[in-house]
Order: C-alpha cells, then sequence, then structure tokens
C-alpha cells in the first residue's frame, strides 16, 4: 500500500481557538494540530510547517455555524436540510443541518476548501459533523441516508480530481468509512474513545474490529479521542494499533 502523509504522525491535538505567540510555540511539540482555519494566513500556516508540524483545516459537512458569515452567506435555501419544511437547528452548537444532495451546497464546500484551506496552504483537511448523515438518517430513513451518501461521494470524487495531492481526515461516520469513504480517506477520527464504554460494548468492539480489519485492504490511520479516564483510553487505543489524543479541556482551550 502507498504511504500516505499521516503515516508517520505520532503526536497530534486539536484547537480551535485563535493562536497566540504561546500557543504557535507549543504547537511546534506536535506532529499534527487540526485548527480552524479562519484564525491562519498562509504566512503563519508556512510558519509553523517549518518546524515539522503538519496542520489541517476544520470543515464542517453536514452542519453550518451561524458564526461562519462568510459561509451562511453563500447558502441558498435548497441548501438547508429540512423537514416538513423546516430547517434543523443544533441548538447546542447554534449550526443547521445541510443537504448534501444540494449541488449548489456542495459547490459552497469546494470553495471554503479552495479559499481557506488550499490557498492558506494547509497539509489537509479534517471533515467534520460527517457523523451526521448516520445519527439523522441511517436507522430513521435509510432512503435519505443513502442520498446524503452519494452525495458526499459526489464531493468528494470532485475533490479528488481538483486537490488530489489534499490529506484528508474524517471525524466519526464509521459505517459510511467502511462502506464508502476509507479509500478516499488517509485517516478517521473516533471522538469519545473512553476506555469504560469502548473496552465493553458489543457495538464498540464490533467497530473496532472491522477498522482494523480494513486496515489491511486501504492505508489509514485511526485517530482516537478521550475526555476521561485517559490513561486507560489511551493504553487500549494504543493495543489496537491506533494513536490517541487526551483532551483534558476543551478543542478551544490550549
Amino acid at each position: 500500500m502507498e504511504p500516505t502523509p499521516v503515516d508517520h504522525i505520532q503526536s497530534y491535538k486539536i484547537f480551535y481557538d485563535e493562536p497566540t505567540p504561546k500557543v504557535q510555540r507549543q504547537m511546534k511539540k506536535y506532529d499534527l494540530v487540526i485548527v480552524e482555519p479562519a484564525f491562519y494566513t498562509k504566512d503563519l500556516v508556512s510558519k509553523l510547517q517549518k518546524s515539522g508540524t503538519k496542520l489541517y483545516a476544520y470543515v464542517s459537512v453536514m452542519e453550518s455555524d451561524t458564526w461562519n458569515t462568510v459561509r451562511v452567506n453563500s447558502l441558498q435555501p435548497q441548501d438547508f436540510f429540512t423537514e416538513n419544511g423546516q430547517r434543523i437547528h443544533f441548538k447546542e452548537w447554534d449550526s443547521y443541518l445541510m443537504d448534501m444532495t444540494s449541488s449548489h451546497y456542495r459547490s459552497v464546500l469546494m470553495n471554503d476548501i479552495k479559499t481557506q484551506v488550499v490557498a492558506k496552504g494547509f497539509d489537509g483537511v479534517f471533515f467534520d459533523t460527517v457523523g451526521d448523515m448516520e445519527d439523522q438518517f441511517f436507522v430513521k430513513d435509510p432512503k435519505q441516508y443513502k442520498a446524503q451518501t452519494k452525495g458526499f461521494i459526489t464531493f468528494l470524487d470532485e475533490l479528488e480530481r481538483e486537490h488530489p495531492d489534499l490529506s484528508k481526515i474524517q471525524n466519526w461516520g464509521i459505517e459510511l468509512f467502511k462502506e464508502e469513504t476509507a479509500a478516499y480517506m488517509d485517516a478517521i477520527m473516533w471522538e469519545d474513545f473512553e476506555y469504560k464504554t469502548v473496552s465493553t460494548d458489543q457495538w464498540s468492539k464490533n467497530q473496532i474490529n472491522a477498522l482494523q480489519q480494513l486496515q489491511k485492504e486501504h492505508n489509514f490511520k485511526v485517530f482516537t479521542v478521550s475526555f476521561s479516564q485517559h490513561a486507560k483510553s489511551m493504553k487500549f487505543s494504543q493495543q489496537q494499533g491506533f494513536l490517541h489524543y487526551s483532551e483534558h479541556k476543551s478543542f478551544n482551550q490550549w
């Protein structure tokens, strides 16, 4: 199997707030950091990369946050997923569920990547909220799940054509990853990889085994994140051959 840009990554961190000079210095300790690209210029990205740190830009796929006015102002009514004529709002994040079957929305996503990721020189893109396809549709509406999945694959195919060297990491959406997207991604992230759950829960055990089997066919890493039981979670993750990160605060605090 061909090597990927994340093959030799041994440490990573997620940080979505503004990178102060102190944070910038501390970033050098990590092989890879996932960040919010709005806070970065091309010059800053280049400066940080010179220390050997790879930078991946956060891009939300299935949700659009209201704070992101640049994207919101580009959206059209058909870009929002609606149920009985109503948009689906996630109060906790103040975001809206999007519709991957909309070609216009896919073009907005592509423009996000061109301007915020490629133009600034990031090493890759971190696709968040992909798991919404499963959470919202996998059980409740299989037909819609298939449609949303098809829309995402169409998008990924176009991205491969336009930016073939851009590395990609997917957050959650394990079923989708196993069925469709593993061939496109250099890694998948498993958030909430807490020892007390993943070491005992049968669903987790099945998914761990499935990912390990899939790694025999595709070269990708499994990144795991814990918010509790850090030592046990890290040890268990490493035993599976995965790469672990312990978050002691939040993604907005260094």
